[in-house]
């Protein structure tokens, strides 16, 4: 599989130098520097769009990614078994280390840099990435009925497993925050938003950033949507936070990274505050139960909710304070200055 992918670049304008095995793709030296060889399944035409973003992204970053097309002109080419794949530029770094605060705090504040290029991309942009199930109201409402369906599951099961009882015990805890939120953002309105929707990186995480002799580069712009600024800033903070027990002192030093670049408004503060206290992760471990074979029970599926439930008070520690900050906009005081 992987010499049939390697083929693949037989059809672009490059000589290949040297050939590797990435985190699901085919990354290649070449003499027009590093490329990636990647699946891509969305449409030709939202590709195109996104190519367009792209170059002017790049006026902002020179090392920004491109889309190469091949030699006849595609953005996409397919092989044998008619999967499609797009190829990139990519820049030379190490991944994000989330346990390096110097990484996360400037990955936060090239995000900040990243939303207001992207600010001046958005224009005519909305509909070419733009999905109403992205969109936070509907993913919630989304999500907790499916929460009420794996309740409902595992109430009916006459004989539970571990991981079930203690799923049935910790259910209600989650549950409320979930709809809790739900309500609250309902209240707080879609029109409130100060700040808006524009083009958002829409999967920005450690891995999607790399550390580059320059500086921070973002990568994998292929789940670019139509969103709140903030719902890329809460998901990076929520995976950063979720590996550092809820370190209060690193998410107000990410936030505050972010802020120095692109000062958040009292709506986008609630926004944020209101993202990172949905229970995601709850959320994540019920889903994946109710999707595996629910005869065997994984090991791995209690270890990930009993860390959950280890991790709470510290979490709910720092939602009160994101909370305080949300209506004062202080970060006095909330920062660390030094890195792990």
């Amino acid at each position: 599989m992987f010499q049939q992918k390697e083929q693949l670049l037989e059809k672009y304008d490059l000589t290949v130098q040297a050939v590797s095995k990435g985190r699901g793709t085919v990354i290649a030296e070449t003499d027009k520097g590093r490329v990636i060889l990647k699946e891509y399944t969305g449409s030709v035409q939202r590709l195109e769009h996104l190519e367009s973003v792209c170059c002017r992204l790049k006026q902002w970053d020179e090392q920004s990614e491109e889309l190469i097309r091949d030699g006849e002109g595609n953005l996409l080419v397919t092989d044998e078994e008619e999967h499609t794949y797009l190829l990139k530029t990519c820049a030379l770094g190490k991944e994000c280390d989330t346990q390096n605060a110097g990484d996360v705090t400037a990955a936060a504040g090239k995000l900040a840099s990243f939303h207001k290029a992207l600010k001046t991309c958005s224009q005519g942009e909305e509909q070419n990435f733009k999905n109403p199930e992205h969109m936070f109201s509907n993913e919630m409402a989304r999500h907790n009925r499916e929460l009420r369906y794996v309740r409902n599951y595992v109430m009916k099961r006459k004989k539970k497993n571990a991981f079930e009882e203690l799923f049935s015990g910790s259910f209600r805890r989650f549950y409320d925050q979930a709809e809790m939120v739900e309500e609250a953002y309902e209240r707080f309105g879609e029109t409130n938003r100060g700040g808006g929707c524009s083009l958002c990186h829409g999967d920005y995480n450690q891995h999607n950033v790399l550390m580059s002799q320059q500086g921070p580069v973002i990568i994998n712009l292929e789940q670019m949507r139509w969103d709140e600024p903030v719902s890329d800033l809460a998901k990076f903070m929520r995976k950063v936070l979720e590996k550092n027990h809820w370190d209060r002192r690193l998410g107000f030093a990410m936030l505050s990274s972010y802020e120095k670049e692109r000062p958040l408004e009292e709506d986008e503060r609630y926004g944020l505050y209101l993202r990172i206290a949905y229970p995601v992760r709850f959320w994540n471990i019920a889903n994946h139960y109710y999707n595996s074979k629910k005869a065997w029970v994984s090991g791995r599926d209690i270890d990930k909710l009993e860390k959950l439930l280890q991790e709470e008070e510290r979490r709910q520690m720092f939602l009160g304070q994101l909370r305080d900050f949300s209506a004062s906009g202080d970060l006095k005081g909330k920062c660390c200055t030094n890195g792990k």
